[in-house]
């Protein structure tokens, strides 16, 4: 009887080690890679969140009569106010590092609104640093803050044409005016302190004007302004031009308007008849 041997072949431990370490090598940057651009992603995250932040605790100052939220307890509870008030929306105080980020804020001269996170170390907290401006770094923590809002360029946010939120300031427009605009309603204003410019219409020579087009509470004074004259038609070459109101009576005024013309090389004083010297009246009512 003959035994047949047969010979088995296979990797000892100390090839599958090599294998291993080789492979290792080629793995560690790709590993390492892998692990900055995490790093980094979980620092713009960072980044984005506290900007966030700062935008929606500025736009709620600016519509709170310059007051942080929840600047009674300093602050420390600005995300909650934010969010119960619509400011934020779903904002957890949880940061992509796993950290809890607080908040506070200073509420005398030059105040400011503040944010701290903890960046796990001092090498996040030195990279965050640099993504953020008026921020100060002390070991894994960095805190960051913004001043009060002087004027907020996002108008159509905060103040947008469809009505849907009211307007609660003072409009100081420094001298300026507003044209061109229809049905302003004053429901609570008091006329009598109010003063405006209030067209009468077009009226011939020595026609009457009413004296009641003003708002109630104000008084009219009439201002007249010639708009077409002749010498009744004919065509003389017309000087110096006169129109003025003459008072009637208590409800009306009489439009006046006198020329002087050249008649045969001489200048003569005359009132054109009603449908030759046309008036606009204007009322200043004060």
């Amino acid at each position: 009887m003959t035994n047949n041997l047969v010979k088995q072949s296979g990797f000892t431990i100390i090839e599958l080690m090599i294998v291993m370490i080789v492979m290792s090598l080629f793995a560690a940057p790709f590993a390492y890679q892998h692990i900055m651009k995490f790093e980094e992603d979980r620092i713009e995250i960072a980044v984005a969140e506290i900007n966030d932040l700062f935008q929606s605790a500025q736009n709620y100052a600016a519509e709170q009569d310059s007051e942080w939220p929840s600047e009674a307890d300093n602050c420390a509870s600005a995300i909650t106010t934010l969010n119960a008030e619509n400011y934020l929306q779903g904002f957890s105080l949880r940061t992509p590092f796993g950290t809890n980020l607080s908040t506070s804020c200073t509420t005398g001269d030059g105040k400011r609104f503040m944010v701290s996170i903890d960046a796990v170390s001092a090498g996040n907290a030195e990279v965050l640093n640099s993504y953020l401006p008026s921020s100060t770094v002390s070991g894994n923590l960095v805190t960051v803050s913004v001043p009060m809002p002087a004027a907020i360029p996002a108008l159509d946010h905060l103040l947008p044409r469809d009505g849907s939120r009211p307007m609660t300031g003072d409009l100081d427009m420094g001298g300026n005016r507003l044209l061109e605009v229809e049905n302003i309603e004053f429901p609570d204003m008091d006329t009598t302190s109010a003063e405006a410019i209030y067209f009468a219409g077009i009226v011939g020579n020595n026609e009457l004007v009413q004296k009641n087009q003003c708002p109630d509470g104000l008084t009219p004074t009439p201002i007249v302004v010639p708009v077409g004259y002749s010498d009744n038609g004919t065509a003389n070459p017309v000087g110096a031009v006169y129109a003025w109101a003459e008072n009637v009576n208590a409800n009306q005024w009489r439009a006046r308007l006198r020329l002087n013309v050249q008649r045969n090389g001489n200048w003569v004083a005359m009132q054109p008849s009603s449908t030759h010297g046309l008036l606009a009246v204007y009322l200043k009512c004060s």
